[in-house]
C-alpha cells in the first residue's frame, strides 16, 4: 500500500479553504492508495466552534473530496466535525473509496479534557474496507486482542 500521510495545518475555523486543501493534496496523489489527514481538518483543532463547522459526509460541504477522491482514484481518511442526526457533534474520520463513496466512519470513542463537554462520543470501532485494506479494531478487540494491537 502507498499511503500519504498529509500531517498539515489547517486554516481554523475555515472549512472551505480546508475542502479546497484536502481535495488539491488528493488531486496531487493519484499514484497513492490512501491519503490521510489530520483529526478535524477540516475545522481545525477548535473546540470552542465544533458545532459550526460540523458536516454531514454525505453532504454538499465535503463533495468536492469526495470527487477528487474519484477522478484520482484515491481513498482518503479525512478528520471533522460530524453533524449527528440525533443532535450533537462527533469527531469523527470519513473513509472515502477510490470512487468518491463513504465507505464508513468513525467516532471518536475516548475522549478527554474538554472534548467530553463537546462531542458525543462513538460507541464502536467496527472496521472498513478501504483500499484493500482492513481499518478498525472490533474484530481483535473481540478475539481478545488489547488495543494496542497484536503482540
Amino acid at each position: 500500500m502507498n499511503a500519504v500521510l498529509a500531517q498539515l495545518e489547517p486554516v481554523r475555523r475555515d472549512l472551505a479553504a480546508n475542502v479546497r486543501t484536502a481535495s488539491e493534496v488528493v488531486g496531487r496523489c493519484a499514484r497513492s492508495d490512501l491519503v490521510v489527514f489530520p483529526e478535524l481538518f477540516l475545522s481545525g483543532y477548535d473546540l470552542e466552534v465544533v458545532e459550526d463547522f460540523a458536516v454531514d459526509p454525505e453532504g454538499d460541504e465535503i463533495a468536492p473530496i469526495r470527487e477528487a477522491c474519484a477522478r484520482a482514484s484515491v481513498a482518503a481518511i479525512l478528520g471533522y466535525a460530524e453533524a449527528l442526526a440525533c443532535g450533537g457533534v462527533a469527531n469523527s474520520a470519513v473513509f472515502l473509496d477510490a470512487r468518491g463513496n463513504v465507505a464508513g466512519s468513525y467516532r471518536k470513542t475516548h475522549l478527554f479534557g474538554e472534548e467530553k463537554e463537546r462531542f458525543v462520543a462513538g460507541d464502536s470501532l467496527t472496521p472498513v474496507e478501504l483500499a484493500g485494506r482492513r481499518f478498525g479494531a472490533d474484530d481483535l478487540l473481540r478475539r481478545g486482542v488489547p488495543r494496542g494491537g497484536a503482540r
